[in-house]
C-alpha cells in the first residue's frame, strides 16, 4: 500500500470542527453521521465533546462533508474504518460572513 502524508500548519481562528467516522470496503463508503464538536477547532487535547446531529452546521456543509468523506475513502481504497476531521472557517467577504469547509485531519484505522 502506498502511503500519503501531507502536513500543513496554519492557525485557524474562529473555526468550528466537525468529524466523521466512516466504514469502507475499498469501493464504496458509508458515513453514518456527522458529529459537531462543542469546542472550537484545535482547542481540545484529543478528548472532545460532540453532538449528533450537528446543531449549528449548515445542511450544505453536512452534505459536502459526507461527499468529501466518501470520495476520500474510495480514492484511498480504504478497507475498514476511517476518521476525518473538518474545520469550518468563518471569513469576511466585504460585509458578508462566509463559512468555508476545510479537511484538516484524516486517520485510516
Amino acid at each position: 500500500m502506498e502511503l500519503f502524508q501531507k502536513t500543513i500548519d496554519k492557525f485557524l481562528e474562529n473555526a468550528s470542527e466537525a468529524e466523521t467516522d466512516t466504514i469502507s470496503d475499498g469501493t464504496d463508503a458509508f458515513v453514518p453521521a456527522v458529529m459537531e464538536h462543542i469546542e472550537l477547532a484545535g482547542m481540545h487535547p484529543g478528548d472532545s465533546a460532540c453532538v449528533i446531529p450537528p446543531i449549528s452546521i449548515a445542511q450544505k456543509h453536512i452534505k459536502t462533508i459526507n461527499e468529501y468523506t466518501r470520495k476520500i475513502a474510495i480514492e484511498l481504497n480504504v478497507v475498514g474504518l476511517m476518521n476525518i476531521q473538518y474545520a469550518i472557517v468563518d471569513r469576511r467577504k466585504g460585509q458578508e460572513k462566509v463559512r468555508s469547509l476545510q479537511d484538516y485531519h484524516a486517520d485510516i484505522r
